[in-house]
């Protein structure tokens, strides 16, 4: 398998596929950890990088201040502020999540990678307010499609955004489909959902343009920067995702490949054929 890792990142680099410098970090880091003796180096190893990660990641990434000093992260996968923490020495890093098992793990790869500029924080969105100094940068990565009470999407944006300072910036990224539908699971697979419905426990939201337009609603200003990226073949990802879910790591490892050769970006919404991923830049 990390033989077929390698050779996927080789095809997407000589491709030029987005997120190819998070794969070699994150490939650095499993190293690191696997040198210490911590078996979690190898997921990182196999699969540094997955799924629509190549866009999120590269997209935040390009969309963060110049010059960030105070930055929350709101529960999003922990590669991406590992690798600003990295990269932007100057830069504070606060990593909020209700996940105290998420926390740990985070706080092991900070501690290895020697990264003062990263702390934690054992708490959900919903605790944050303006008590403390404002952000210059909030990155939430694929998280506010999971909470499950209706309208608290919609609210964790608007709080977000009240933390910025005059000039800072939100950014935002979300699943999205032809139309809006929630997804249900059959197991509860962050420990956050509550009580199992007749439809399976709840998973996240896959959002439409109106949906969109909802979840940014309360906010006073509207996004500067909105970028689609996503399948080229309605149905694709259901199928990919499936296999994902049953195979892990056996059909990961070609992520890099996967998604240079069945996903793209577009210029709308409209222009899509399927899911996908949305970036929202909003600057305050």
């Amino acid at each position: 398998m990390y033989r077929r890792s390698q050779a996927a990142a080789q095809y997407a680099s000589e491709h030029a596929a987005p997120g190819m410098n998070f794969n070699i970090f994150g490939k650095e880091l499993g190293r690191r950890l696997l040198w210490r003796g911590n078996m979690r180096g190898l997921s990182y190893l196999l699969t540094p990088v997955s799924s629509f990660r190549y866009f999120e990641f590269p997209f935040a990434l390009a969309a963060l201040p110049s010059d960030p000093r105070r930055c929350l992260d709101i529960a999003s996968p922990r590669l991406f502020s590992l690798y600003v923490a990295r990269n932007y020495p100057e830069c504070q890093v606060v990593v909020i999540n209700p996940d105290a098992h998420d926390i740990e793990e985070t706080r092991v790869i900070r501690d290895c990678l020697a990264l003062n500029n990263l702390s934690m924080q054992v708490r959900p969105v919903e605790s944050l307010d303006m008590s403390g100094l404002p952000y210059d940068c909030i990155w939430s990565l694929s998280v506010i499609e999971h909470l499950q009470e209706d309208g608290a999407d919609a609210e964790a944006v608007r709080r977000m955004f009240a933390l910025l300072r005059k000039g800072g910036r939100l950014i935002i990224t979300v699943p999205v489909d032809r139309r809006y539908w929630v997804e249900y699971r059959e197991h509860d697979y962050y420990g956050t959902a509550g009580k199992r419905g007749p439809h399976g426990y709840f998973f996240q939201r896959y959002y439409d343009e109106q949906a969109l337009k909802r979840l940014i609603g309360l906010l006073p200003q509207s996004p500067c920067l909105v970028r689609w990226f996503g399948e080229r073949i309605d149905g694709h990802f259901q199928e990919y995702e499936q296999h994902w879910l049953s195979q892990g790591h056996s059909r990961t490892v070609d992520d890099p490949r996967e998604f240079v050769d069945y996903y793209q970006e577009y210029p709308s919404w409209s222009a899509m054929p399927g899911r996908g991923v949305c970036g929202l830049v909003i600057d305050k």
